[in-house]
C-alpha cells in the first residue's frame, strides 16, 4: 500500500492556522491609511507624475508609487470610491511627509483629508516577537544569508546587516524577541528580516523532511516517489 506524505510550506501553514481574517488584520496593522480627494484616477497619475514621481497601476484600482528608489513604495487604493494612500508603519516618515509637501506643493492645493501625525504617532518599537524558536536553525538561516553575528554569553544574538543592528533576544521558552538599535531606514530593515523570515522558514522545511526521511527508514518502509509542488510543498509517497 503506498501513503502519500504533505509536507506544506510554513508560510502556508500560518496562513491557514490564522485564517483570513486574523491574517487580513494583521496586515491592516501594519498599514497607515490616508484618505484623499482626488476624483479620479487619472487626476491621480498625472499629478504624482508632475511631482517628480511615479504611478503605476498595479490591478484593478491599485496604484504603485516609489517614494525612494525602488525599495521604498506605497500603493493608492480605491475604497469606497475614494482614493486611499497606504502607507507601511515601517516607511520612514520623514519621506513620507516630503512625498506629501511635495506633492500638494506641485499641485498647488491640499490633496491628503488628513496629515500623517493625526493618523500615526511617531512612536517606534523596538522590539518585536519573531517565529524564530530553533537556535541552530536560526544561526544556519544568517549563515546562508551571510549576516554578521555573534552570540552572547546569555545566548543572545547580536547582528548586523549592511548598516543595520539588531539583537535576538532569549525570552524564556518562547520564540526569540528581535531588538532594534534605531528606526532609520526601517522599511529596509524589514525588508531584509522578511528574506530571514522565509530561509529560517526553509530551513525547519528542510528539518522536518530529513527527519521524516529517518522515521521512514527506521521504519522499514521504502520512499517510492517524491515531488515538489508549485507552491513548495514535498509529496512523499510511501510504500507501507
Amino acid at each position: 500500500m503506498s501513503v502519500s506524505l504533505v509536507l506544506i510550506p510554513v508560510a502556508l501553514a500560518i496562513r491557514g492556522i490564522m485564517g483570513k481574517d486574523k491574517f487580513n488584520k494583521m496586515v491592516e496593522s501594519s498599514q497607515i491609511k490616508i484618505e484623499t480627494n482626488f476624483e479620479n484616477k487619472e487626476a491621480l497619475i498625472s499629478t504624482v507624475i508632475k511631482a517628480g514621481f511615479d504611478a503605476k497601476e498595479f490591478g484593478y484600482n491599485v496604484i504603485k508609487t516609489h517614494l525612494n528608489g525602488k525599495k521604498e513604495f506605497f500603493f493608492w487604493e480605491k475604497i469606497n470610491g475614494k482614493w486611499i494612500a497606504e502607507f507601511s508603519i515601517y516607511d520612514s516618515k520623514e519621506r513620507v511627509i516630503n512625498f506629501i509637501k511635495k506633492l500638494e506643493i506641485s499641485s498647488g492645493r491640499k490633496i491628503f483629508i488628513r496629515n500623517l501625525s493625526e493618523n500615526q504617532s511617531s512612536t517606534f518599537s523596538k522590539s518585536y516577537a519573531t517565529n524564530f524558536k530553533d537556535e541552530n536553525i536560526l544561526i544556519k538561516t544568517l549563515e546562508d544569508y551571510g549576516v554578521n553575528y555573534s552570540k552572547q554569553s546569555n545566548g543572545d544574538i547580536l547582528c548586523k546587516i549592511d548598516h543595520f543592528e539588531f539583537e535576538f533576544k532569549l525570552d524564556g521558552n518562547s520564540p526569540y524577541l528581535i531588538e532594534f538599535k534605531d528606526e532609520n531606514n526601517s522599511k529596509e530593515m524589514f525588508q531584509n528580516l522578511t528574506e530571514l523570515d522565509e530561509g529560517y522558514k526553509r530551513n525547519v522545511q528542510n528539518k522536518t523532511y530529513e527527519n521524516l526521511k529517518v522515521k521512514i527508514k527506521e521504519k522499514g518502509y521504502n520512499v517510492e516517489s517524491e515531488e515538489i509542488m508549485e507552491d513548495n510543498s514535498i509529496v512523499i509517497t510511501v510504500n507501507v
